[in-house]
């Protein structure tokens, strides 16, 4: 008798399905953002996006939403759009289904003039407007330098210091300063020659991070000249886009939480770069994990939010995430399995599931007043997934504290110990008679392994539900 082949033998985890969209990723290429699953809030973003542009709403953008959330690929996906061919974004608008107004709309946005895009991600290390200032400089002379915009008008700190060390008088003094006491942990047995080798290299980071220090040394001995405050960046941003006929520069800042957090009440070097919008076209479109719960209250909030756009969410919906899930199950290149698996394995898995389905959807539609969020096919494509776990593993993925990602963590972990998706189709065949993942399976997963990242009332939850199996 032949051996039943397991569910990993049909389909395997997609070795690119990455549960969360990094700076790494996006530098190695790795993140299509023609994979984003575009939805109400892709939607709401791109209306915002032409708005500012076109100067029907000069305010800066705010988008929050929880980890998983997509918040990410939504950004990545905006600024490659706005540097795509027409022919690329009317492929994807085609494939996701929207509006040819919207289209147009947007097509017509982009060319309508020079338009610069800079993609930053992290703020954790802008703890000071000195920080702040540099960042975003090095990040607009970086941007114009792409985009081949040589009048950048006047020097950047890094060129300020560069010809301050010029001089051999300077160059001496700054090499004794940083070996003294004061500064030797920050420059580690280095010499002038070190800083000035880092700072013109190749390395963006360390270069920015040497920047960094040295703007801090050059302060303390009250080199205030080469040391711009937020106004005089205001003044130099504004010179740029005169000087070079700009139509936008659009400043996306990702995981921009942990300034606003380490800012609480102090923003006034960072609203002093919003308001540029006011009469130059220089926005931000910041992305964070909170709204307004990062200020310190909500008079902070409102004077802080009221310089962008309505703050737009980023969630997950039900269709999105079956489409993750489903994006996630890579069928085997062995043509005999793959035919096996489409046209009798799935199809058996999802008759049997035939009359859930029906009820998710009856209910879907008997208690929503809009359309249906997802579709049988949504539901079919998840399978071996029961839908009622595919809802419910959607649900506990906003549930868990900042720091986690569960139901990406669920598909892609195969510990034994934790028991996810990947450990199922390792371990289990379609021909068992458990051969559906269930709901008591999330139970397992996430009680046994994560429980202590969830809010008081769903840890609860999950400990009835523990105690009713014993």
């Amino acid at each position: 008798m032949a051996e039943k082949k397991l569910y990993k033998e049909y389909f395997q985890i997609d070795p690119k399905y990455f549960p969360q969209v990094t700076e790494a990723l996006i530098k190695e290429g790795k993140v299509n953002w023609k994979n984003y699953f575009a939805n109400d809030s892709f939607i709401a973003v791109l209306k915002q996006a032409c708005d500012m542009v076109n100067g029907l709403s000069p305010l800066s953008m705010f988008t929050w939403g929880p980890y998983g959330s997509g918040k990410s690929h939504l950004l990545l996906t905006l600024i490659s759009m706005l540097k795509a061919k027409d022919e690329e974004i009317t492929d994807y608008f085609t494939d996701q289904n929207l509006s040819n107004d919207l289209l147009n709309k947007f097509i017509a946005m982009k060319n309508s003039g020079k338009i610069i895009t800079i993609h930053r991600i992290g703020s954790s290390d802008i703890t000071t407007e000195t920080d702040l200032v540099l960042a975003v400089q090095q990040s607009v002379m970086a941007a114009l330098d792409e985009n081949g915009i040589d009048n950048q008008g006047s020097a950047s700190m890094k060129d300020s210091f560069l010809e301050y060390i010029s001089k051999p008088i300077n160059r001496t003094y700054f090499d004794s300063l940083i070996k003294e006491d004061d500064y030797a942990w920050e420059f580690p047995e280095m010499s002038v020659d070190d800083v000035e080798r880092i700072i013109t290299g190749d390395n963006a980071k360390q270069s920015e991070e040497m920047l960094r220090k040295v703007m801090t040394v050059m302060k303390n001995i009250g080199q205030y000249g080469i040391l711009k405050d937020t106004n005089a960046m205001s003044d130099w941003i504004k010179d740029i886009i005169e000087k070079n006929n700009i139509k936008a520069i659009i400043f996306a800042w990702d995981e921009f939480s942990e300034f606003l957090q380490n800012h609480p009440m102090g923003l006034t070097g960072f609203q002093t770069l919003l308001e540029i919008s006011n009469s130059h076209p220089f926005y931000f479109i910041i992305v964070t994990h909170e709204a307004e719960k990062v200020f310190a209250d909500s008079k902070a909030a409102k004077k802080f939010l009221d310089r962008f756009q309505k703050p737009v969410e980023i969630s997950l919906p039900e269709n999105t995430a079956f489409k993750l899930l489903h994006q996630a199950m890579k069928i085997t290149s062995d043509p005999v399995p793959a035919e096996e698996w489409n046209t009798k394995i799935l199809p058996a898995v999802n008759g049997r599931l035939s009359e859930v389905r029906k009820r998710i959807l009856s209910f879907e539609r008997a208690s929503s007043s809009k359309k249906s969020t997802f579709t049988d096919d949504d539901l079919q494509g998840v399978a071996p997934i029961h839908p009622y776990a595919a809802l419910i593993l959607r649900q506990i993925a906003s549930m868990f504290n900042s720091n986690q990602r569960s139901m990406f963590d669920f598909v892609i972990n195969e510990s034994s110990d934790s028991q996810g998706f990947k450990w199922f189709i390792n371990n289990y065949s379609p021909f068992d008679r458990m051969n559906i993942l269930t709901v008591d399976m999330l139970w397992d997963f996430f009680c046994g392994k994560q429980v202590s990242g969830l809010s008081d009332d769903v840890r609860g939850i999950f400990l009835s539900y523990d105690g009713l199996k014993s």
